[in-house]
């Protein structure tokens, strides 16, 4: 007996054709995923660490401490940081006007010479900062 001649595919032929698409969609989408989190978090630390140096650049060369504290709002601190500050004759200016953080989520800690940023939307900081009283209480 012969079989008929087909040049079409079989069903299961087409099955697994379908199921291996599907296969590879699912994992280049997860890649995708992947790939934008991982940039997320790049960005996020790269703003953590730009955000972390302005703040030390502005205590130390005359920035207004006093208005740097626990219950301050973010923004108004980014732009005291954006603005230009007049230290011994000298204007500096600690971020660039250029600067963007789109922030759902920001911590800070401390009051004065003391405050500083704990967390940028995933980015913590890796270590507590030292304040003085933390550092004479790691010396015992």
């Amino acid at each position: 007996m012969e079989h008929p001649q087909s040049n079409g595919f079989t069903n299961l032929e087409t099955f697994l054709l379908f199921a291996f698409m599907a296969i590879a969609v699912v994992e280049t989408s997860c890649c995708i995923a992947l790939r934008q989190h991982l940039n997320q978090q790049l960005q996020d630390s790269r703003n953590f660490d730009e955000l972390s140096a302005a703040l030390e650049q502005y205590k130390a060369f005359g920035g207004d401490v006093k208005a740097l504290t626990a219950g301050a709002q973010f923004h108004h601190v980014i732009a005291a940081l954006k603005k230009p500050v007049v230290w011994v004759f000298k204007s500096r200016q600690f971020l660039s006007p250029a600067f963007t953080c789109v922030a759902q989520s920001m911590e800070a800690k401390g009051t004065g010479f003391g405050y500083y940023f704990v967390k940028v939307n995933t980015c913590r900081a890796t270590y507590p900062y030292a304040t003085n009283q933390d550092s004479n209480s790691l010396r015992r």
